[in-house]
């Protein structure tokens, strides 16, 4: 069910995901002792973003060879549905890499943290 993000979240710490199921990205705000879903968006702009994979949800879908969420971006929440780009792209695949990563001139880079970041889709800019 697709849920519509509340600006009343801009300034809170976040973490995002991209939904499966709907292709919009999953918003989470630490609530009481858990991270619920308190919205959906097709993009949003984070600031002091930190990339983050579970390692062992990364093993699970190797080895079952079927999607789950264990990978993450967190941040301070900046704005909703913005069309900001930025110069660098980061992605992540689980059958190739261990983190997110960010691809250059045919190098290949980690990237664990960001100062800024949009992210549209299923790109993290």
């Amino acid at each position: 069910m697709k849920r519509e993000l509340s600006t009343d979240f801009i300034g809170t710490r976040v973490r995002v995901y991209r939904n499966l199921r709907n292709g919009l990205m999953s918003v989470q705000a630490y609530l009481g002792k858990k991270w619920l879903v308190v919205g959906h968006v097709e993009s949003l702009l984070l600031y002091d973003a930190e990339f983050k994979v579970s390692e062992a949800g990364r093993k699970r879908v190797i080895e079952q060879k079927r999607k789950n969420v264990h990978a993450f971006v967190y941040g301070e929440l900046a704005d909703i549905n913005t069309d900001v780009v930025l110069p660098t792209k980061a992605f992540y695949n689980p059958y190739k890499y261990k983190t997110f990563v960010t691809e250059s001139l045919g190098r290949v880079d980690a990237v664990n943290c960001a100062s800024i970041s949009a992210i549209k889709g299923i790109t993290i800019l």
